[in-house]
């Protein structure tokens, strides 16, 4: 494997060190991980409840997001590397471990078997057990968000980054969570200081937030969009909304209410 920088590693170059490493062996033979997709596919990354955002597009891509985490993401080199770093336990490092998208001992059918009826005075073999379908198969559930969310806030969100933990589709899946957890990131650091914006983040005890930086690659209408949410909450809080809304001012606050942002020490970013 190469060496990789820590300046590598959140500048892009990292994706290098993702995607040609075997997955663990679980009795069935190592698995590599798919190779890329040839074509670029087509995303949608809209802003969540925005215009041109389609739910069940994002829900089906971050389902596909999720599996490629948990069956090749989690055991890539880089991605241990990474959260090794960052101080968070992938799934299959948990007390109650989850090595895969969908465990045998889970989606296996139900061990129950149908009863075999036999006459009075006769004499059967032992029944042969019949096995009945089990219940739905359902594959195992682990959240994105509080990876999204460690990589935001130190500053590893890049591509390469979030492609080698969440596969192809991460673009229309991952990246309007990622726009969503930047923004509450500039609030939780316009809110109240660095330790309550930290703790904030701190998952537990041994899962603390080894540091915090702005997000890297800002540009201004990432921030003007913040600053336009920032006002509209504060209008919220003065129940400035619907009917009270006063003239010029839109339900996203972007106007003239400057107030807004001055009780919490001046503009958003002024």
């Amino acid at each position: 494997m190469p060496t990789v920088s820590s300046a590598d590693m959140q500048g892009g170059a990292y994706g290098s060190a993702f995607g040609y490493q075997t997955a663990p062996d679980n009795g069935e033979g190592s698995s590599r991980r798919p190779p890329p997709r040839q074509a670029e596919p087509t995303y949608n990354s809209a802003t969540i409840g925005g215009e041109g955002f389609d739910i069940f597009e994002w829900h089906a891509a971050y389902l596909s997001c999720q599996r490629f985490f948990l069956d090749h993401g989690q055991y890539e080199p880089g991605g241990q590397a990474v959260t090794a770093l960052l101080n968070i336990l992938l799934p299959h490092q948990l007390p109650k471990p989850i090595t895969s998208w969908a465990d045998p001992e889970l989606t296996s059918p139900s061990a129950r078997f149908a009863s075999t009826y036999v006459p009075p005075g006769t004499t059967a073999p032992p029944p042969v057990p019949v096995p009945l379908p089990g219940p739905p198969k359902m594959p195992n559930f682990v959240s994105l968000i509080p990876y999204i969310r460690r990589l935001v806030i130190t500053g590893f969100d890049n591509d390469a980054i979030l492609h080698g933990f969440f596969g192809d589709d991460y673009k229309q899946a991952i990246m309007p969570l990622r726009e969503c957890e930047r923004r509450n990131y500039l609030f939780a650091a316009k809110s109240g200081g660095w330790d309550k914006a930290k703790a904030q983040y701190d998952m537990d005890s041994a899962q603390t937030v080894p540091w915090m930086r702005a997000p890297k690659d800002i540009q201004g209408p990432e921030l003007e969009n913040a600053e336009k949410t920032w006002n509209a909450w504060h209008a919220l809080e003065d129940w400035t909304a619907g009917s009270r809304m006063p003239d010029g001012v839109g339900e996203d606050g972007h106007s003239g209410r400057r107030h807004a942002g001055e009780r919490a020490g001046g503009g958003m970013f002024g």
